[in-house]
């Protein structure tokens, strides 16, 4: 599939449970370091695996203190049992909203153990207090509000899917909720935290819906219900361009409502009823507002007026000044007060048409600050007051890189001493950086290190702040194949990639020749282990690991940085993908050629029969995204119009089903859904280009009053989908082939909901489910339709998606990736649950000390520690004089790892090769040549 079916971006980590107040007894359970040693694959494979803290020995690691309990519902396994950490850099604690209060910084971050909750760090000892909100999963606590004078701090949470306000009394430390919001926030993180909640007059004052979802301010008295406050006529708040501001002025609170070009308005309120502002009712978007010498400045777009900076003394409004008579947005935000002056980011296009700093001074006289260093355009975030100066956070974009910057009352600088960082600051946000008591608070990457709290004195370099021993997490995903195990590791934050195989003693080794790069799409083929590898020098190749194990370049493609690929099909012979949304097909030699055909912005494909179907729109007919087929040679033809005469179907889903091309699409009619006006069908099409519509199943995304179809899967002779239902309940449904309808699916006789994702391994698929106070479950999907736990009770973390990444059945074992609290995301086993084969090798097969004497050899080897799900019955001894003709040395059956060949020749060189037995047979030998005294 197109950008999707692989796990290539980071996932919505939907966390459980929005009060938290439940507590949980659980049993610990044993996690267990394996041994990482070094196999030698050649020159090229042997590294210092040592230098990554990767080489220990057997540590029991219980997890009691994490809440983290996995009960297998697979008869005779036993708990799951860590593989390997394969990454150890340190914890990306992610900190952002702060506020202070009474000496201490609160903020939101990342913990190891709890998720993201909220923090609260004294500045005096450095001591760090966690609220955890939710304990069983995160809570993201955003727009962080003080009430001073009431030792309360307020802060909004996204919690089961759904938004609440919270306030924590941070004298006491007691959290209670306030209200559940009846609809989202909006863009309760994006916008700025400072506008989206306001603490007036003893009362907060927040933006919400009511049950009718009318838009409007609210306000919220301690001991009182929250209530909505009132425009007279019953006028409502516009909800469609959701920026939003409020600032008092006058003694009023005044507000924007947001909205497009016909709604928006400025209004204000006394804390009871509220009206518009009738010299300001036609500003159509206000960016930000701050009270500053005695007026209101106002950054927003006046009815026929320009994008620019207005100045509002109680009764009219005008210009500040006209920073661009020729440019109609300025964008001018981050509005900040310093030392009696007002500074905002701005464009200036006439310079090079990018932000910076302007200042406003009590005169009335506004200036774009002086850039030196031979500085553009710095896009200024996160602008405040420190020792005197002006620092902010600025953007480079000829790096794609944040650095620090400082105004110092002449010019804008760059700080030399003060590293590059990778991320820092939002765009639009004002609490990426907090000056207090002598030292400047930011959050952002520096170098290697993750994204934590640092810590600035003005002169010295920056230093991190501890608040947690979190490790990074990275994505795990295994692969199957030529009978290893593939690990694919991927650290999105810094783009970087590493590939491992699993070698006889169960320990994943690093592949060489993947050094600084960032891999997509692994695919299993006949003949390799195909990927899309980029690097900086290189752009962006097919590479291949083949029976070798050795990773290589496969193929040079034409298009140098594409921004999107696909997965890797099959099909006559040749490699079909989407490669900057063409198709292409890829010959056995590293050969490419192009689809000939002119369908363009590729969506979704799949394999049926000896061609890829595919999505995509064309130019030339103008028929909108429609199904396409190739086979690849020549040109790709259209198969199916699906919605003739119209714009584009938004056709998804495409699968292979019953030797048909099922997918998703809408084909022009109405529905009654209040957010899309185009149904949405699940269609059928044959070889000869039959199609048939099926079956209704509502709009694409955001349904708010019915199911729709968010993901197909095929599992056997069934077909299974997820559907989105209101506010995110997902369901798992199956595909009566009689009726050509979906229906819930039951265990028990409830339906089966708190759907996450669906995840094909090498052998069977997945689903992964969530049960309220209970937690996350992964099931076995059978072809009949019915579920099989693997596992579930995973109350710490849960599974991203629940379980959207393969469970792999490999030598007996599933493997499988989750993030424990300990050590982020990591490859698991859980022992014995997977398909009996065949042991592994044993290991460490040699002449015992002292074993050779004139007619014998005493030799010892290591028990497989890929026993292949069954226990080790007995040893196979074999002997050689050739290495080809073999006698099977007979002995009473042991599981004893060593044992004495008798009735030898004297000075006799030997081949001596040894194989363990399970119920399932003989498995792989390994071989040693000894000598005879």
């Amino acid at each position: 599939m197109f950008l999707g079916r692989s796990r290539q971006v980071a996932a919505q980590k939907f966390r459980e449970n929005p009060f938290g107040h439940d507590i949980f007894v659980v049993k610990p359970v044993q996690y267990v370091y394996l041994n990482m040693v070094q196999v030698d694959f050649g020159e090229s494979m042997k590294e210092d695996l040592m230098s990554r803290k990767l080489v220990g020995s057997l540590v029991a690691l219980s997890l009691a203190m994490t809440g983290l309990v996995i009960n297998p519902a697979l008869a005779a396994t036993s708990a799951p049992v860590l593989v390997k950490d394969l990454e150890t850099s340190p914890a990306g604690t992610s900190p952002e909203g702060f506020v202070e209060h009474e000496g201490k910084l609160y903020f939101s971050a990342t913990d190891s153990a709890k998720g993201r909750e909220l923090f609260a760090k004294n500045l005096s000892t450095g001591a760090v207090q966690i609220f955890d909100v939710n304990p069983i999963g995160d809570s993201s606590p955003g727009a962080l509000t003080i009430d001073a004078a009431a030792d309360i701090l307020y802060f909004v949470t996204f919690i089961k899917a759904e938004h609440y306000l919270y306030k924590l009394n941070t004298s006491t430390g007691a959290f209670s909720v306030v209200l559940q919001y009846q609809c989202d926030p909006w863009d309760s993180w994006g916008s700025a935290p400072s506008d989206l909640l306001k603490v007036w007059q003893g009362d907060l004052y927040f933006y919400n819906c009511d049950s009718n979802r009318d838009y409007s301010l609210w306000k919220y008295e301690t001991g009182y219900a929250p209530t909505k406050i009132s425009f007279p006529g019953g006028i409502e708040m516009a909800r469609y361009d959701f920026t939003y501001a409020m600032e008092v002025f006058n003694g009023s609170l005044y507000f924007s409502i947001g909205g497009d070009s016909d709604t928006g308005k400025i209004a204000v309120t006394d804390g009871n009823s509220a009206q518009y502002v009738t010299a300001l009712q036609d500003f159509t978007r206000v960016r930000d507002l701050i009270a500053f010498d005695g007026k209101l400045i106002i950054s927003g777009i006046p009815n026929a007026g320009r994008d620019d900076v207005y100045a509002f003394n109680g009764s009219g409004y005008s210009y500040v000044d006209q920073i661009n008579d020729d440019y109609y947005q300025i964008e001018a935000e981050n509005f900040s007060v310093v030392n009696g002056k007002l500074y905002f980011s701005a464009y200036l296009p006439s310079v090079d048409g990018k932000k910076q700093l302007y200042e406003l001074d009590s005169n009335g006289n506004i200036r774009a600050l002086e850039l030196a260093q031979g500085l553009s355009g710095t896009y200024p975030t996160s602008i405040v007051g420190f020792q005197g100066n002006v620092y902010f956070a600025g953007f480079n974009d000829s790096d794609f890189t944040y650095y620090m910057h400082v105004y110092n009352g002449t010019s804008v600088l760059r700080l030399e001493n003060f590293p590059a960082l990778s991320k820092m600051g939002w765009s639009s946000t004002d609490r990426s950086i907090f000056a207090s008591n002598g030292t400047l608070y930011f959050s952002g990457f520096i170098g290697a290190q993750s994204r934590s709290l640092w810590a600035f004195n003005g002169t010295d370099a920056p230093v991190a702040q501890t608040l947690t021993s979190a490790t990074e997490s990275h994505w795990i995903s295994p692969h199957v194949y030529n009978n290893s195990l593939y690990i694919e590791t991927t650290n999105f934050d810094e783009f970087s990639s590493k590939l491992y195989r699993l070698n006889e003693q169960n320990v994943p080794v690093l592949l060489p020749n993947l050094e600084n790069s960032d891999f997509s799409y692994i695919s299993v083929l006949s003949d390799g282990l195909y990927f899309w590898r980029k690097t900086e020098a290189e752009g962006t190749k097919l590479w291949k690991v083949g029976t070798n194990g050795v990773p290589q370049k496969f193929a040079d493609t034409v298009i140098e940085d594409p921004w999107s690929r696909s997965d890797l099909l099959e099909v006559n012979g040749k490699i079909i993908t989407a490669f900057d949304e063409r198709m292409v097909a890829i010959d056995k030699s590293g050969q490419i050629s192009f689809d000939q055909g002119d369908a363009m912005g590729v969506n979704d494909l799949t394999v049926v029969g000896n061609y890829v179907y595919f999505s995509a729109w064309s130019d030339a007919d103008g028929v909108g995204t429609e199904i396409y087929r190739w086979n690849g040679t020549g040109a790709s033809e259209l198969i199916a119009d699906v919605k003739e005469g119209g714009d584009g179907s938004n056709t998804d889903e495409l699968i292979s089903y019953n030797s048909k091309l099922y997918f998703t699409a809408e084909d022009g009619s109405e529905t009654a859904n209040q957010y899309y006006s185009e149904a949405r069908f699940l269609f059928s099409l044959t070889e000869n280009g039959t199609l048939t519509k099926l079956t209704e199943v509502t709009c694409s995304w955001d349904c708010s009053t019915e199911s729709s179809i968010r993901d197909l899967e095929v599992v056997g002779s069934t077909m299974f989908a997820i559907a989105d239902s209101d506010y995110g309940n997902r369901q798992l449904l199956k595909f009566n082939n009689n009726t050509n309808t979906f229906s819930s699916m039951k265990r028990n006789g409830e339906n089966i909901v708190g759907v996450g994702s669906f995840g094909a391994g090498n052998s069977f698929t997945t689903i992964g489910t969530y049960v309220e106070n209970v937690g996350c479950s992964v099931h076995k999907i059978n072809a009949d339709g019915s579920l099989v736990d693997i596992f579930n009770n995973v109350t710490d973390w849960c599974l991203y998606g629940y379980s959207w990444n393969p469970v792999i059945d490999f030598h007996g074992n599933y493997y499988f990736s989750y993030f424990s609290a300990q050590y982020g995301e990591e490859l698991h086993m859980l022992p014995g649950a997977g398909t009996a084969t065949k042991p592994n090798k044993v290991g460490s097969l040699a002449l015992a000390k002292g074993g050779a004497k004139a007619t014998s050899l005493k030799m010892s080897w290591k028990a497989p520690v890929l026993t292949g799900g069954k226990a080790i019955t007995d040893y196979k001894v074999e002997y050689s004089l050739n290495g080809k003709k073999w006698t099977t040395f007979k002995h009473k059956a042991s599981k004893l790892t060593s044992i004495t060949i008798t009735k030898l020749k004297k000075k006799t060189k030997y081949f001596v090769r040894v194989s363990a037995i399970n119920a399932k047979g003989v498995g792989i030998s390994s071989v040693v040549k000894v000598a005879t005294k």
